[in-house]
């Protein structure tokens, strides 16, 4: 059973007030606030797009640049690498934060299962 037949069924079924608390802590809190700050930092930058359609072309399915050397030498490039570098780290540290919370509920669920 998923989390939205979950709350459509409701929430009654579960009888563990601990168990269904943390269901409802990481569906409505853990992974809502994540998204949200995903999708903040997709919309940083509208220019990032346009910067890769002015200076890459398309090589079967990969991006080359067109003139290497003048990126090496492009401020506002280097600038989107290294924010694109800090935006992925913090992605990853989400999504690990989001793994623990999930194998914590996990647990609970297999522990509540076994009683």
């Amino acid at each position: 059973m998923g989390y939205e037949e979950l709350k459509n069924v409701g929430f009654d079924i579960i009888r563990n007030e601990t168990l269904k608390n943390e269901i409802l802590k990481l569906f409505e809190v853990t992974y809502s606030s994540k998204i949200q700050k995903l999708k903040w930092f997709d919309q940083l930058d509208p220019f990032r797009e346009k910067n890769l359609y002015d200076n890459f072309k398309d090589s079967y399915g990969f991006l080359k640049p067109i003139n290497y050397d003048s990126l090496l030498l492009d401020n506002y490039y280097i600038s989107m690498i290294t924010a694109l570098k800090i935006q992925r780290s913090y992605w990853v540290e989400m999504l690990n934060e989001c793994k623990l919370e999930t194998q914590k509920l996990n647990n609970l669920i297999n522990d509540e299962l076994q009683e």
